[in-house]
């Protein structure tokens, strides 16, 4: 079984303008676009572009974003990165609660004479803290549950990255 993701981004005067554009291109040009697939038994993810030879249509896709996010799983925070044994840069995030990516805005630090990076975290507007994951920096650390003895989940205490795709989770 797969899942298959086509992502639009049209100009229209409304919605139905928009959707009405799209209709047109899926009716005319079906193999100009690429077609994101995921293997549900293995969670794989590869692109599909329909418009190349059959040996060099499918290629694995290491990482992919999400383009429509629902805000109703959006917290609001601060993303905090720790440099140099203590110097903090400091800039407004958002959490997404359902994946646990954080989009926070970008700093440039090149030009902070800063070193070495110790730690990031998002901050929600509770006070609550989340770890980033010190591989992929953009998503927050969980606790790794797993199908316990008794009736519900268990958890042994081990962070894991909230990307499943992270590097850090193939270890």
């Amino acid at each position: 079984m797969y899942k298959i993701s086509l992502e639009f981004s049209i100009d229209g005067e409304n919605p139905l303008d928009a959707v009405k554009e799209i209709a047109n291109i899926l009716t005319t040009d079906i193999y100009g676009l690429t077609y994101v697939v995921q293997n549900e038994e293995t969670s794989e993810l590869f692109t599909v572009d329909l418009a190349e030879e059959d040996v060099d249509a499918v290629l694995p896709l290491k990482k992919y974003e999400q383009f429509i996010i629902n805000s109703k799983t959006m917290k609001k925070g601060t993303f905090t990165s720790v440099w140099d044994g203590g110097n903090e840069i400091i800039t407004n995030a958002e959490l997404d609660e359902e994946t646990g990516k954080v989009i926070a805005e970008s700093v440039d630090v090149d030009d902070l004479d800063l070193e070495y990076l110790d730690k990031e975290y998002f901050t929600d507007e509770e006070g609550n803290e989340y770890s980033i994951c010190p591989d992929c920096h953009e998503y927050v650390m969980r606790e790794k549950c797993f199908e316990g003895e008794g009736n519900g989940n268990d958890y042994d205490g081990q962070q894991i990255c909230s990307n499943p795709y992270c590097e850090s989770n193939l270890i």
